[in-house]
């Protein structure tokens, strides 16, 4: 029976929490203003917030008149919010009237002050109103368009000389792509062999001679080695040429025998000889594709000053910086 009534007696104050939880702790405690604290064991003690408890249902769990919590920390208990509603007045044309009165005479007022020195009427103050706000609208209005018109007239100006100089670009880069493609090496040679469909006539003093020999080989009957005439052509590779002159047989060498014929009274109507022709195709393309690339370039630097005088032009007439922008 005993042991049963201790922990009654250790237990005796009873907390209500907000949200119906309830804590037992001993009768002796402590209440602040903002908390309440308790001992649990030798030494130990508990502390509970305030503003979690639910004071109203701890004085009742525990039987207690309300405020009797709080007086332990000699607060006073707050007073009971009531809601009191205020009376409401309605306004009616009476209330109103003397407001109205005022205006009236106000407004009199102002006429005869207006009459005396002069002023246009109300009606009239509402009219030049009315027609200084359309005023300006249309002004403003003119405004935006001529803006527009500006902005498209120097963008589209921008545009015809920016798209010149993509082309332009493009054009540069392709050459110059072909310029890297272009190799110096000299093409195959090709080789031709000309000589008389009558190989030997009969010759006298009166026979026709043959003709110049070309590239400054000098002409006649008589017997000639083999000469190599050179020519450089601009940006080609020397050409060279082997010429084999008149009586010459057998690769252009003398005969160490004289021939079966009697070579004064015999002799062939035109020089035999071979003739090699090597050609640089490369070369010369290489050398058009230079010149080409030369004369864009000359265009690019004329487009670059062009572009320079038109941003020079917007900036004199007030263009915004970005009407030249893509």
């Amino acid at each position: 029976m005993l042991a049963l009534l201790l922990p009654v007696a250790a237990c005796a104050y009873t907390v209500v929490m907000h949200g119906g939880h309830s804590v037992e702790i001993p009768d002796r405690f402590e209440v602040t203003g903002t908390a309440l604290t308790y001992e649990t064991a030798n030494g130990i003690y508990v502390t509970l917030q305030m503003s979690s408890i639910d004071i109203a249902a701890t004085e009742r769990a525990n039987g207690e008149p309300a405020g009797s919590l709080l007086r332990r920390a000699g607060l006073k208990p707050a007073p009971p919010t009531t809601n009191t509603q205020r009376a409401t007045r309605t306004l009616t044309n009476l209330d109103l009237e003397p407001s109205r009165q005022k205006r009236l005479e106000s407004e009199a007022a102002y006429e005869r002050r207006r009459v005396e020195l002069g002023l246009p009427s109300r009606e009239e103050m509402e009219r030049r109103r009315d027609e200084e706000n359309a005023r300006a609208r249309e002004l403003m209005n003119e405004s935006a368009g001529a803006e527009a018109e500006a902005e498209s007239y120097w963008r589209s100006r921008a545009t015809e000389l920016r798209n010149e100089i993509y082309a332009l670009d493009a054009e540069l880069n392709y050459v110059h792509a072909r310029l890297n493609e272009t190799s110096d090496i000299i093409s195959t040679v090709s080789y031709a062999t000309i000589g008389s469909p009558v190989p030997f006539i009969f010759s006298t003093a009166s026979a026709p001679q043959p003709p110049a020999a070309l590239y400054g080989i000098p002409s006649g009957g008589r017997t000639m080695r083999p000469q190599v005439a050179t020519r450089s052509l601009p940006s080609v590779r020397p050409r060279t040429s082997v010429f084999f002159g008149v009586n010459n047989q057998f690769g252009g060498f003398q005969k160490h025998r004289q021939p079966f014929f009697n070579q004064c009274r015999f002799a062939p109507c035109f020089p035999n000889f071979v003739s090699t022709y090597p050609y640089n195709y490369d070369s010369y393309d290489r050398s058009y594709l230079l010149t080409r690339f030369r004369e864009l370039e000359g265009t690019r630097a004329g487009l670059l000053a062009r572009w320079r005088i038109l941003e020079d032009e917007a900036r004199r007439a007030g263009a915004q910086p970005g009407w030249l922008r893509p």
